[in-house]
Formats: structure tokens, sequence, C-alpha cells
């Protein structure tokens, strides 16, 4: 009778803790996330801009795949932005690169 009562434990506990996290009440806020995911993914583009900036200044890009890489970031930071006006997109590209000293 102990031993079954021990098993039930040993059983139970583990089966709580595992399903817990579907019966509580809490609610996630999905637009927070995203909202957050969207700065990310734009802290990401231009950390990329940034890594092609200074590939392409140590000759290990070519012009071409420079400029074509560079045009996919940026457009990427456009619909990111959420703005068709490329100028602002690369005020704000310009902006974020000479905060960290890449270009002046």
């Amino acid at each position: 009778m102990m031993k079954l009562i021990i098993y039930a434990i040993l059983i139970l506990i583990p089966l709580i803790l595992i399903l817990s996290p579907w019966f509580s009440k809490k609610e996630r806020k999905p637009k927070e996330l995203i909202g957050e995911g969207k700065i990310i993914s734009k802290e990401f583009y231009l950390q990329q801009l940034v890594d092609l900036e200074y590939d392409f200044h140590m000759g290990k890009v070519s012009i071409h795949d420079y400029k074509m890489g560079k045009n996919d970031i940026m457009g990427r930071i456009v619909k990111l932005t959420s703005s068709n006006n490329s100028i602002k997109s690369d005020n704000l590209v310009d902006s974020w690169l000479a905060e960290r000293g890449i270009r002046s």
C-alpha cells in the first residue's frame, strides 16, 4: 500500500508541473511580442549592414555584391519601418552607422 502511494506521488508531481502552464490564466500579449520582434529584426538588419560595410572596405566583397546586398538589406529595413519613404530609412541607417563610428 505504501509503495502505491509513493508511486502515485512520483507520477502526479511531475505530471502537475508539466501540465500547469496550459491551465494558467495568464494571457499573452502578441502585439507586444511582435513589436519587440520588429525592434530586434531592425537591429539585426542594421548589424548586417555594418558587417557588409566592413567586409566591403576590407576587400572581401565585390562592389556588385556590396550594392546588391545593401539594396536587399535596405529593402528589408524599409519594410520593417512600415514606411515607403526610403529617404527616412536611409537617414535611420546613416545615423545608426554614425553612432557606432562606422560612417561619419
